[in-house]
């Protein structure tokens, strides 16, 4: 078999990329949808969230975007890289209570 016709069966090396790369964003977007969130689903979260005085923001941090809840103009709150760890950390103190406030 000549080297021209294994190129051609051969799957590119950049085809196989883009499709590990739609596979990954894919598994991303399933298990953010089916993020336990402590049995909340993430309306749950933002809106219980939003009865003890935070909002969900987006803000800079150390030259980074990241995602976190803030009280009013408090921002001492943890921030996160992604929307989906923001959320975790909510859920999980909501679910504590006001243990650490």
């Amino acid at each position: 078999m000549s080297t021209r016709l294994r190129e051609r069966l051969r799957p590119s090396a950049e085809s196989s990329r883009e499709r590990n790369l739609l596979q990954w964003q894919y598994r991303r977007q399933e298990s953010y949808r089916r993020a336990n969130l402590l049995g909340m689903d993430a309306g749950d979260v933002i809106e219980r969230a939003r009865a003890e005085g935070f909002e969900l923001v987006e803000r800079p941090v150390g030259g980074a975007w990241c995602w976190g809840f803030v009280r009013e103009d408090d921002e001492r709150y943890p921030a996160f890289l992604e929307r989906r760890q923001a959320m975790q950390y909510m859920a999980d103190w909501l679910r504590r209570g006001r243990v650490f406030a």
